[in-house]
């Protein structure tokens, strides 16, 4: 991993690094995954936020639009100041 990253130029924080490992086959196998960063092993994550929808490795995809509104008004307040 890290060795790929510095050669595309892309530097990673480890203290936040995780990865989701998502299985789109039908079949429901376990992997015993280990991803590491010189010595330091990863966190594997079964889910996480990006751009305010929560993505899943179950394929599910939860939108917070409550958060997007809330953004919305403050950037919609903020212009008018």
């Amino acid at each position: 991993l890290e060795q790929t990253s510095t050669t595309t130029g892309l530097h990673l924080n480890k203290s936040k690094t995780k990865y989701m490992h998502c299985n789109f086959s039908k079949r429901q196998e376990e992997y015993d995954l280990e991803v590491k960063m010189r010595e330091d092993v990863i966190p594997q994550v079964s889910r996480f936020k990006y751009l305010g929808s929560i993505l899943q490795n179950n394929r599910k995809i939860n939108v917070n639009n409550t958060h997007r509104i809330q953004v919305l008004s403050y950037c919609y307040m903020a212009s008018y100041s």
